[in-house]
């Protein structure tokens, strides 16, 4: 199959989804820059094997390669979209994150 091995901060990740998708992104929000790598796989599963934060000097090397399915690195996390409770988590986590990331930058007032 084919896919993606990503080496970042002297760790080498082999990544593919057969008849799905997957890629890279760098997000750069709020003064914060993070890298990114996950998918989402034919069954509607998402796969996140990369989710740090990037600081100056980070190399980043991608390779498209043919890879061996036993050979892939299990995803850090895998979150069913199909399923609405773990939407609901989801959603949740991330709001808790966000509104720590506010009231820590002043942004958001916390009531008493």
């Amino acid at each position: 199959m084919k896919g993606l091995i990503v080496t970042f901060r002297n760790r080498r990740y082999s990544c593919g989804l057969p008849g799905g998708i997957y890629g890279i992104i760098i997000n750069d929000k709020m003064g914060k820059v993070d890298l990114n790598l996950g998918g989402l796989d034919s069954e509607m599963l998402s796969h996140d094997w990369i989710s740090n934060p990037l600081a100056p000097g980070d190399e980043i090397r991608i390779e498209f390669a043919e890879l061996s399915e036993t050979g892939l690195t299990p995803a850090a996390s895998v979150y069913d979209f199909t399923d609405e409770d773990v939407q609901n988590r989801r959603m949740l986590e991330e709001y808790n994150i966000l509104k720590k990331e506010l009231t820590d930058e002043g942004l958001l007032q916390q009531k008493n």
